[in-house]
């Protein structure tokens, strides 16, 4: 990968839409698991099929999004972490500040006054922040059920509650730390705007297939 912009828009942006939109298909036909229930064996065997090809899916991006390799070339957080490291051709942009002085930006606070404090030093603190936070207790605690689930349910041909004791709030976190890593880097060096589509990501086109079938 050449450098940290490219990275972010293949190996964080491209990962975390995936993410929020299985797991947005998940949840759907979670919420629907009784009425579904009702339908013919067809039907049934149509929205397991994809329920677990959407757990599937979002389960391996994460796992795969929070990796150790030890090829530098794959794409997870922690190799774009330690590319923004030795990345020297990344700058701090002159108005890092302005959207979070202005209230537009939630910046974690003790990122911000080092940063503000010592800025040529911005690439080592952000690394230090966020490779500290993708290793944490924490995050290793939310990341271990999402492998079990992953493990044990898409090798099976069950349908999946929304009461199940898999916990899709353990996901929801995961990826809501990737995409805090992705925005805050965004704001300190790039200031792009990228804009995803919202009626996808939330997986829309799950409720239009319901209301065909008319699944209430």
């Amino acid at each position: 990968m050449k450098n940290s912009k490219e990275y972010i828009e293949l190996g964080i942006i491209k990962p975390i839409f995936e993410i929020k939109r299985n797991l947005n298909v998940w949840k759907r036909i979670a919420d629907r698991i009784e009425q579904i229930n009702n339908e013919d064996k067809e039907t049934r065997k149509l929205f397991s099929y994809i329920q677990h090809a959407a757990m599937y899916q979002f389960s391996l991006d994460t796992c795969k999004l929070y990796d150790y390799p030890k090829k530098e070339s794959t794409l997870c957080l922690s190799n774009f972490l330690k590319l923004v490291k030795q990345d020297d051709n990344l700058r701090l942009r002159k108005s890092w500040q302005l959207n979070v002085k202005r209230d537009k930006f939630s910046f974690p606070e003790s990122l911000y006054h080092q940063i503000k404090n010592d800025e040529s030093s911005a690439r080592q603190f952000f690394y230090l922040y966020y490779s500290g936070k993708i290793r944490s207790g924490s995050v290793k605690g939310k990341l271990k059920p999402v492998k079990f689930a992953r493990d044990k349910f898409v090798a099976h041909n069950e349908l999946i509650g929304a009461k199940h004791n898999f916990n899709p709030a353990n996901v929801q976190e995961l990826v809501d730390l990737a995409n805090e890593i992705f925005e805050v880097f965004n704001e300190l060096f790039l200031g792009e705007i990228y804009l995803a589509n919202p009626t996808d990501e939330r997986a829309y086109f799950i409720e239009h297939l319901f209301n065909k079938l008319k699944i209430s």
